[in-house]
């Protein structure tokens, strides 16, 4: 059991490490966080209180050193008068940016974000932006050829958009991602954040070459594109950091449903569009670590070649996914995987697993713990048991997987707590 001191977290300067302003008023998520605040508040009046960081995390993330409603978002410090400026309209219009290097700050934005110019910078900002179920929809979209940094800004899709950031953008000279989101709170989507190329892209890779950081996902939708929930998705990108991140894969509260839909993962990590196109590029060079995820999704974890030998992969089929795509060097390193929400992390397990696709059993096409791709330091924090080898005990892909061979360099172990 890890405790932290709830009482030193409230009365320090900086909350969640980060110096913040409570706002007068917030839409959306804003009551429930003065609200959330205030009950902190009266529990530490009555004395130096304890959070139980293994069990009960998720009612307590910041305290425990995670991403969540508090610390993420708009930091109003960092606004004049410690608030943000309206940007009214409909919820439904779109807002074109398409000056290289134009920043955008401390604005309480109705509408969504087309970012087409490089080096764009979106901070201290609430975006609403409806996108009327559309797949593809993205409260801030970032279109071919563009590439932008989303900091500290709160991304609502209303329960009608595909993503909170539709990724399409290129690395330029001065901005080395297509994205960078840093302190993002993203709710209300489909799908958290979507990297995504196709054939009318320009740039081959689009999409590719992004980092996701100090963020909090939560809330997802069924009522938008398939309905098919992810906190992170991508069908063919390369060169991704996904970083201390927060995944609570839990739909939000009414949600519409959606026949055929449902909670799918954390992390999707597919090839299906870039090779076969082709772009002679390949899916891959993936590092997931420092995050804690849990929720009820069917895997915790995809990392497979989605396309399969006839362009389809089919469930239980035997090597109908293991076709023509490669999906390689994807790490998972030092990752927290809660068992709060479903005893198997998800509904069935934590890596997607199926034993009749063999021989990668819907894992990387260059293996776990074989070669690039590597499972290391991954832990159900709960439990405290070690799930590299496979799904946590009596789950669907239990020790399905070998242990690194020693010529392999596991990173640094995991700290005792998260904290």
């Amino acid at each position: 059991m890890y405790l932290c001191n709830l009482n030193n977290w409230l009365t320090s300067p900086k909350i969640g490490g980060i110096r913040r302003q409570l706002p007068k008023s917030r839409k959306f998520y804003g009551m429930r966080f003065v609200l959330g605040v205030a009950l902190l508040l009266t529990a530490a009046s009555v004395g130096a209180q304890t959070v139980d960081c293994t069990h009960n995390v998720w009612q307590s993330l910041e305290a425990c050193g995670w991403p969540g409603p508090t610390n993420t978002g708009p930091d109003l410090t960092q606004c004049p008068g410690g608030t943000l400026t309206n940007n009214s309209g409909s919820t439904t219009r779109t807002i074109t940016i398409s000056t290289p290097g134009t920043v955008m700050s401390c604005q309480n934005i109705t509408g969504g974000l087309q970012i087409t110019a490089q080096n764009v910078t979106v901070k201290n900002s609430i975006i609403s932006y409806d996108g009327g179920g559309a797949g593809g929809s993205g409260v801030i979209n970032i279109n071919d050829g563009g590439s932008a940094t989303v900091d500290h800004v709160e991304l609502n899709g209303l329960d009608h958009t595909h993503a909170c950031i539709w990724d399409e953008g290129v690395k330029g000279s001065t901005l080395q991602y297509s994205m960078a989101a840093k302190n993002v709170n993203c709710h209300d989507v489909n799908d958290g954040i979507f990297s995504w190329w196709w054939s009318r892209d320009k740039n081959a890779g689009a999409g590719s070459d992004f980092i996701i950081q100090d963020s909090y996902f939560h809330d997802f939708t069924e009522n938008a594109a398939n309905g098919h929930i992810d906190g992170y998705q991508t069908e063919g990108a390369t060169n991704g950091t996904i970083t201390h991140n927060t995944y609570k894969i839990l739909r939000t509260p009414n949600d519409v449903t959606v026949s055929g839909a449902g909670l799918d993962s954390a992390i999707a990590i597919w090839d299906d569009y870039n090779q076969s196109t082709p772009t002679g590029l390949t899916a891959g060079h993936f590092v997931i670590s420092n995050n804690l995820m849990g929720g009820q999704p069917g895997f915790m974890a995809y990392a497979e070649d989605y396309s399969g030998p006839n362009g389809q992969a089919t469930e239980n089929v035997a090597n109908s996914a293991v076709g023509g795509n490669s999906l390689s060097d994807v790490k998972f390193v030092n990752n927290y995987w809660s068992n709060y929400y479903a005893s198997c992390v998800g509904i069935y397990g934590t890596w997607f697993y199926r034993g009749a696709w063999t021989p990668y059993y819907g894992g990387p096409t260059d293996l776990w713990n074989q070669s690039g791709s590597l499972r290391s330091g991954n832990i159900v924090l709960e439990t405290g048991e070690n799930i590299d080898t496979g799904g946590p005990t009596g789950c669907e892909g239990h020790n399905t997987s070998p242990p690194p061979p020693t010529s392999v360099a596991a990173p640094a172990a995991p700290k005792a707590a998260p904290r």
